[in-house]
């Protein structure tokens, strides 16, 4: 039985595309339901291609780029959740202020 060589094109390759798969049912999937969406096809791939790029550094000895790559994921995913946040609470805080409002 012939093995299938994954080289590194190949492997960003896939990475690429199902990133781009999951964002795309994503976005589709919440437009339908809620109207607008935060992570849609845009950040998945990016992820995607961020989570390919620290892996394929980690194996050619950057040791370093692993945690790296955590702190920017992590970071995108605080940045997510304080929009989220600004957006749901934005007409609450808004009439909060005002004093007969």
């Amino acid at each position: 039985m012939g093995d299938i060589a994954l080289t590194y094109e190949l492997r960003f390759l896939i990475a690429l595309g199902l990133s781009f798969l999951v964002g795309m049912e994503r976005e589709s999937s919440g437009v339908r339901e809620k109207g607008q969406v935060f992570s849609g096809l845009r950040t998945y791939t990016l992820t995607g291609v961020l989570g390919f790029g620290c892996a394929w550094l980690y194996q050619v000895e950057v040791v370093w780029i692993l945690p790296a790559g955590l702190l920017a994921i992590t970071a995108l995913a605080i940045n997510g959740y304080i929009a989220k946040f600004k957006a749901v609470n934005r007409a609450y805080v808004h009439y909060a202020w005002l004093p007969f409002g």
